[in-house]
């Protein structure tokens, strides 16, 4: 941390509800999104672990995919993934899907160049 700055112009130090909060909306999320989802698209996302991870500017889906099949089925269909995440974030969320234990390159596309 910067002490260079006045403590009014400083980052507020997180607490122990912040961080209870942030796990909470993190949660509320993963619900929302899972119990908008079809039955086909759960299905398509089934084998993969997935969460959402929030910034202070940006809103991320992640996955992480166990094998190759699954990591090329999850990019083959990555706008029906975009729809679904459009439906219950907006245009501004990031997708980024990556390969079983990280060989290869991960994607990350936002939501908004998918879809336009």
């Amino acid at each position: 941390m910067n002490t260079s700055l006045p403590p009014d112009d400083r980052f507020p130090r997180l607490t122990s509800l912040d961080r209870r909060l942030h796990e909470q909306l993190q949660e509320a999320l993963d619900r929302t999104f899972h119990d908008s989802c079809s039955p086909i698209l759960l299905s398509l996302l089934a084998p993969c672990k997935w969460h959402f991870a929030i910034g202070a500017s940006s809103l991320d889906f992640v996955l992480h995919c166990p094998t190759d099949d699954a990591y090329w089925q999850i990019i083959g269909d990555i706008e029906t993934v975009a729809r679904q995440l459009a439906e219950i974030t907006g245009n501004g969320a990031r997708i980024c899907i990556f390969p079983p234990d990280h060989r290869g390159v991960s994607l990350q596309v936002s939501v908004h160049e998918l879809l336009g």
